[in-house]
């Protein structure tokens, strides 16, 4: 009846024969390559390709094609798309700490990365390592983040790092004095090594 009443001609194939499925094949290989490369840049672990792949696919149907002045959603919904709540996948944010066994002075947020969106319009879905999977928050706070711990940069190398640019101020006194400019050093390497 919803075939009927949508007018959609419901056609099948033949199994296991993917190359009659020719526009959804590259459909799908498109989602999945937008999901491939968004996991890529935001460094985040493979088990939440579904959540790119799911972004992936909310992003598709928000972006007009090049032969057609609509987006897919537009077409469907009858209206324009809200944009105004995409960020970018894998932005870091803190998100609210709704355990209930937080003490006193801990911390009432906790780091996440966005994964995706809902169709709520101040709602994300964000990935919380801490608690190692997702969680769909309106609690959501962009900007200025609690630094995680990371081991500082050891002396030695600050040492090393103020050796190379006194290093590099000696050769470049050397080379105006011999005539030479710094224009022909070579910018990937030192001069004078």
């Amino acid at each position: 009846m919803l075939f009927l009443r949508e007018r959609i001609v419901h056609e099948t194939s033949a199994p296991y024969t993917a190359q009659q499925n020719g526009r959804i094949e590259r459909e799908i290989k498109t989602l999945s390559t937008m999901a491939r490369v968004m996991l890529c840049e935001a460094s985040l672990p493979e088990h939440l390709q579904h959540e790119a792949l799911r972004t992936a696919c909310y992003l598709k149907n928000r972006t007009p094609p090049a032969e057609k002045g609509t987006t897919p959603y537009e077409r469907f919904m009858g209206r324009k798309p809200n944009l105004t709540n995409l960020v970018e996948f894998g932005t870091r944010v803190q998100i609210l700490d709704t355990r209930q066994k937080r003490g006193k002075l801990d911390p009432k947020t906790v780091n996440g990365y966005v994964t995706g969106f809902t169709s709520r319009r101040n709602t994300y879905r964000v990935f919380v390592p801490e608690y190692n999977r997702v969680v769909v928050t309106c609690d959501v706070f962009f900007g200025p983040h609690r630094q995680e711990t990371k081991p500082h940069q050891p002396k030695a190398t600050q040492e090393n790092d103020a050796l190379i640019r006194v290093r590099w101020a000696d050769s470049l006194a050397q080379q105006q004095v011999s005539g030479e400019t710094a224009e022909s050093c070579e910018p990937d390497r030192e001069p004078g090594v």
